[in-house]
């Protein structure tokens, strides 16, 4: 802080300048100074208490206000990066092998491989287009249910799939990338390893104004240990710890993900966010 007394003191390079006596508050964020505010009298010798007090208390409460929209704007980053990371993760592995089982139907069946190939095309431009962080619950799922279709190609009969979304549900919108994850997770670790009939679930309803969407499989389930290490946020990867950490950053501690295992009976993943209603888009209208 600084208090100015005289003109003299101030040297106020344009001429004539009525501002005499004042008082200099320096701006911080981080304990770098970004700005100053100045409250100045016109005549000298006029700086009072109370004009040191109200310019100091003006200075902290913008100094705080600089620093929290710093922060809002550092999590935006972050959830971009986030949201990056997500689309990235494409497994190079599930990549090839979709080519190879598309390139086995060429022969043998042709549509199946040219509705594969249509799959795999809805899957790769959602992956990687620059579409808006939200989106519809129902756009979500088409993404996801391209991704299915690909996953019983590699299941064969051994994969049943069973999808409830009650209507309203379908508007509701939802972080991109927010659900295909939890599906991802359901089918390589869950009940890939698994022998026998496999079933994978998704319903998703409003309820008391929360929009939820529970992904079920009747896996293997989760070791008790590496379930603690998930729910702990210590996860290997960006799956599950990133969409439970994105959704409680954008909507706070109450929402996110819950998880329920047992090795005997299979997962159950819980999705849990406010419902937000969106205009379903007409088909075309996606970038």
């Amino acid at each position: 802080m600084k208090i100015i007394t005289t003109s003299a003191e101030r040297g106020c390079p344009f001429p004539n300048c009525q501002l005499k006596a004042g008082v200099v508050v320096p701006l911080f964020t981080s304990n770098k100074v970004v700005g100053t505010i100045e409250l100045a009298r016109v005549t000298d010798h006029a700086v009072s208490e109370l004009d040191i007090r109200i310019a100091d208390g003006i200075a902290n409460l913008l100094s705080v206000q600089i620093q929290l929209a710093e922060i809002d704007e550092q999590r935006k980053m972050r959830e971009k990066a986030e949201l990056k990371a997500l689309r990235a993760q494409i497994n190079p592995h599930f990549l090839f092998n979709t080519i190879n089982i598309i390139m086995s139907f060429c022969r043998t069946d042709p549509d199946k491989a040219r509705s594969l190939l249509g799959s795999l095309a809805t899957l790769m431009h959602r992956g990687y287009s620059n579409q808006e962080e939200l989106l519809t619950l129902q756009d979500e799922l088409t993404a996801i249910m391209a991704y299915l279709e690909i996953a019983k190609s590699r299941f064969g009969e051994r994969l049943d799939i069973a999808v409830n979304v009650d209507e309203s549900a379908n508007i509701a919108s939802v972080p991109a990338l927010s659900l295909q994850p939890l599906v991802e997770n359901a089918l390589n670790h869950g009940l890939f390893p698994k022998l026998g009939s496999c079933l994978l679930a998704i319903d998703a309803y409003i309820e008391n104004g929360v929009l939820i969407i529970t992904v079920t499989d009747n896996g293997v389930g989760i070791p008790p240990a590496r379930l603690e290490q998930i729910q702990a946020g210590h996860s290997e990867g960006v799956g599950i710890s990133n969409v439970h950490k994105r959704l409680t950053s954008l909507y706070g501690s109450e929402f996110g993900l819950t998880i329920k295992s047992d090795q005997s009976f299979g997962t159950a993943v819980q999705l849990r966010l406010p419902f937000q209603s969106t205009p379903l888009q007409k088909e075309g209208d996606i970038s």
